[in-house]
Parts: structure tokens; C-alpha cells; sequence
């Protein structure tokens, strides 16, 4: 199940069990941050993978290029 961390922060499901307060306490203190996607579409297909990662050396820089051409 996915849900927005705020419905989990809320308390607004229960879950039987309870979490425990480790999990709660994560949850209390995740963020939400800014996730910008761009599409984009070429004429052709001149690249042979179905997914390019890459991590910067800066906290927070990252992509994913994702190959929806398949």
C-alpha cells in the first residue's frame, strides 16, 4: 500500500498491529521535497538501456532516465 506521508503522519490509518514507535518516529520525521519530471521525446531511439541512473556528489541531485520506447 502507498500512501502520502502526510495521511501517515495524520494518523489517519490504522494498522493492526500498531507500528512501533521506531517506525512512528521515522515517520514523524520524513519530508516531503520537490520531485520535477520532464518528458521528453526523439525521433529515434539512440541508446541501448531501459533505465539510466545517476548520483551526484550533492545531497539531493539526482536522475533517472527511464526508456518508454519498448
Amino acid at each position: 500500500m502507498t500512501v502520502p506521508i502526510g495521511v501517515l503522519r495524520e494518523r489517519a490509518i490504522a494498522f493492526d498491529p500498531p507500528l512501533r514507535d521506531a517506525k512512528l518516529g521515522a515517520i514523524d520525521n520524513l519530508r516531503m521535497g520537490v520531485l520535477d519530471k520532464v518528458y521528453l521525446r526523439f525521433p529515434e531511439v539512440f541508446w541501448d538501456a531501459d533505465v539510466i541512473g545517476f548520483m551526484s556528489s550533492k545531497r539531493g541531485e539526482w536522475v533517472t532516465w527511464l526508456n518508454f520506447a519498448r
